[in-house]
């Protein structure tokens, strides 16, 4: 998780283009290059945050498989 103390604010999330206005949708915020933040459409006050590390970590998973349903 990320340590520092980085805010993000709600026009700093992003969610996917295929995400409809109805159904909820994983938001990402990435600030400065070095934190991201990720949070629910649906449910705006809790997030994770991350390193720009294990992200990139994260993301390389994703592009692997790794997260299929």
């Amino acid at each position: 998780m990320y340590s520092q103390n980085i805010q993000f604010r709600d026009e700093d999330f992003k969610k996917a283009s295929v995400c409809g206005p109805i159904m909820g949708c994983a938001e990402v915020a990435i600030k400065n290059g070095e934190a991201v933040a990720m949070r629910n459409s649906q449910d705006l006050h809790k997030q994770l945050s991350f390193t720009a590390k294990e992200w990139k970590i994260f993301i390389a998973g994703v592009k692997n498989g790794e997260f299929d349903i």
